[in-house]
């Protein structure tokens, strides 16, 4: 009977190893994910397309990198429309990342992006410490020998960001027919296809 005992509870303390294990492990998942903010213009597309990236958990539409403390989106002096990105860097890295986002933009522009013109739609990167702004610096001197032209994409420190208006939030999701006539209508995919296919520069991509 002692022997059965012993036995029992040495059983227990394993299950109790095990499941303390679990539970440390499941703690340190959200501890692993990282954020960044981007912006590649109106942020309804910017957040779709970049929702569908592989290790991207979310991206939230907001404004950044103006000085107005509570900016709307009738009222965001300074600021630009970006997506908050939180990212699982283990399945896509920082780098990975910035060159995925950086094809989803015409980074010669320095007008606006697409149909959306002013300070308010520029390509902007923003970077959270040196490896993130070396990163983004090494990639846009890549990517200017690979256009032949100056890059003109925002990079910048980072500053604090403001989450935009529900309505705006998923607005692709929630609006379909609406979003996908202000995309049509804005020529946001037949400029990415006229610009990026280009012979010359999609042989060069190849290696990017």
């Amino acid at each position: 009977m002692q022997k059965k005992q012993i036995f029992s509870f040495f059983i227990l303390l394993q299950l109790l190893f095990f499941l303390s294990l679990g539970l440390s492990f499941a703690e340190a998942g959200p501890k692993t994910l990282k954020t960044a903010i981007f912006g590649t213009g109106c942020f309804w597309c910017s957040q779709e397309d970049i929702e569908k990236l592989k290790g991207v958990k979310s991206a939230l539409p907001g404004y950044s990198g103006g000085t107005l403390k509570n900016p709307t989106y009738k009222k965001h002096p300074g600021h630009i429309e970006v997506v908050k990105i939180t990212y699982d860097p283990v399945q896509i890295s920082f780098q990975k990342l910035v060159k995925k986002v950086w094809v989803q933009q015409i980074p010669t522009d320095d007008g606006g992006s697409f149909c959306d013109r002013g300070h308010s739609y520029r390509n902007v990167f923003f970077y959270g410490d040196k490896d993130e702004e070396k990163i983004l610096k090494k990639t846009k001197d890549s990517l200017e020998k690979i256009l032949g032209e100056e890059v003109k994409t925002i990079i910048k420190k980072r500053t604090f960001f403001t989450t935009a208006e529900k309505y705006h939030i998923h607005y692709a999701k929630k609006n379909p027919l609406r979003y996908k006539y202000y995309r049509y209508g804005c020529g946001r995919d037949k400029a990415l296809k006229n610009f990026w296919n280009r012979d010359k520069i999609k042989k060069s991509m190849e290696s990017w």
